[in-house]
């Protein structure tokens, strides 16, 4: 029971805007970035200065 209260309330504090550091000087790979969760995925890795490839 504790378990599962806590699992929630770590997953409802993640705000990829605060929580994904910058990414500058990487380059990522992300394979269905054309739609879906990879798409978002791109979006949010590309606000914080990655180099990506779909």
């Amino acid at each position: 029971m504790l378990y599962g209260f806590l699992t929630r309330s770590v997953v409802a504090d993640f705000t990829p805007d605060n929580d994904i550091p910058a990414q500058e000087g990487r380059v990522i790979l992300i394979t269905g970035g054309n739609a879906g969760l990879g798409k978002e995925t791109l979006l949010r890795l590309a606000k914080r200065n990655s180099a990506t490839s779909v």
